[in-house]
């Protein structure tokens, strides 16, 4: 059996409701989480542990300052490294 997962955050609030809040509110618990900065290497270690705990899938959201841009270039240098093995 093959597992398959998606993950996505909407929001719709209300009309008088800022979105803005809603979505720091949603996302604060995040913040608390260890975050894995570095290069494509640093990256690739960490999602291998977490398969050597007995993860079998792992979720990796790239982050850039610029949310109306997909970090395409650093997708193309992750990939290889992730999906071999």
């Amino acid at each position: 059996m093959q597992l398959r997962a998606a993950l996505g955050r909407v929001g719709i609030p209300a009309d008088h409701d800022d979105p803005v809040r809603v979505a720091r509110r949603a996302l604060k618990p995040s913040l608390r989480l260890p975050t894995y900065v570095g290069d494509e290497d640093a990256v690739v270690r960490r999602v291998n542990e977490h398969l050597a705990a007995g993860a079998d899938h792992v979720c990796v959201e790239v982050l850039t300052s610029d949310d109306t841009t997909v970090a395409l270039d650093v997708w193309r240098r992750l990939a290889p490294a992730l999906t071999t093995g």
